[in-house]
């Protein structure tokens, strides 16, 4: 077909007559969405990673995402298969991760990082919002926790019902709860902490104390924290 093509001299480049001629439908087996923590320790390196680091990705994606026993059912989902719909959500999720991941791994609470990147790769103003502080109330105050504006998120919920929908708006709801909620499964770097909030957004300590060099002065010889505190007085 190529050489009765070159005869008729009307194409400059005679391949490209056949390029769009066959077109396939490859149906792809849908993957069960309970698989999706099992993927993202694979594309995050798990496997190549010291036994601390791998130890804070297993606790935070058994926090976020269905257990092992659960992984059988197409329609029981937890944060995790609720915000994320295919392969393609799973790879952005852990390109987002991978960006700052040496800082987060050894200064955020993961189990909070991955519910507020799932945020933001599915309502990237949700995370906006978040990050301005137009959504949460950081008082500095005896109680020291970050809380959402219930007004301020029942008016968003308002705003933004046609194109959200009742089902979409709860498991956000439930998302965002979950992030600010002081639970004890969670570290001392939790983004409900005062202190710790708009690390999440910085990935920069400014003033703060590293809390993972604090962690290894304290676990570490009495003369190597002492060490530390020298060096840490302001």
């Amino acid at each position: 077909m190529i050489k009765a093509v070159k005869k008729s001299n009307q194409l400059a480049k005679e391949d490209h007559y056949l390029k769009k001629i066959f077109q396939l439908v490859v149906p792809l087996p849908r993957i069960r969405k309970s698989l999706f923590a099992l993927e993202i320790r694979k594309f995050l390196g798990w496997s190549n990673m010291d036994l601390e680091t791998r130890n804070k990705v297993d606790l935070a994606l058994n926090a976020i995402a269905l257990s092992e026993t659960k992984r059988h059912d197409f329609y029981t989902e937890n944060y995790l298969e609720s915000m994320l719909d295919n392969m393609r959500d799973v790879k952005r999720f852990v390109n987002v991760i991978k960006l700052n991941f040496d800082f987060v791994v050894k200064e955020l609470d993961l189990i909070d990082y991955f519910i507020l990147v799932l945020i933001q790769i599915r309502r990237f103003d949700i995370y906006e919002l978040l990050s301005k502080s137009e959504l949460v109330e950081i008082k500095d105050d005896v109680s020291g926790v970050v809380t959402l504006k219930e007004a301020e998120w029942e008016r968003y919920r308002n705003n933004s019902q046609e194109q959200l929908g009742f089902r979409e708006f709860n498991i956000l709801d439930s998302c965002i709860r979950f992030l600010l909620e002081n639970s004890s499964s969670k570290s001392s770097r939790k983004i409900s902490n005062i202190e710790n909030y708009w690390l999440y957004f910085s990935f920069q300590l400014f003033e703060s104390i590293s809390y993972n060099e604090f962690t290894n002065a304290v676990n570490g010889s009495p003369k190597n924290l002492l060490l530390f505190l020298k060096r840490m007085r302001f």
